[in-house]
């Protein structure tokens, strides 16, 4: 696991009370009962943890753990 994910994963966790055991990089965001609104609580706290701008459009609940990483990552955040 990459700081980057590490960072993800805390996010879900601690904010979004996401259990760590659930947890995996194929897991799907609708699986952790993310919906619209969710989402766009997460682009926020994705703009505001790593200072990056993510617009409404960019998260799906379709996305993987992996993917939502891949997202940050593509947005130049390094750590």
């Amino acid at each position: 696991m990459n700081a980057i994910q590490d960072r993800v994963t805390t996010i879900l966790t601690g904010k979004f009370g996401v259990r760590p055991e659930e947890l995996s990089e194929g897991v799907v965001l609708s699986d952790l009962r993310f919906d619209s609104l969710a989402l766009l609580e997460l682009a926020l706290t994705f703009s505001e943890e790593f200072d990056i701008f993510v617009a409404h459009d960019e998260l799906s609940i379709n996305h993987t753990l992996f993917d939502t990483v891949e997202l940050v990552e593509a947005k130049g955040v390094t750590v």
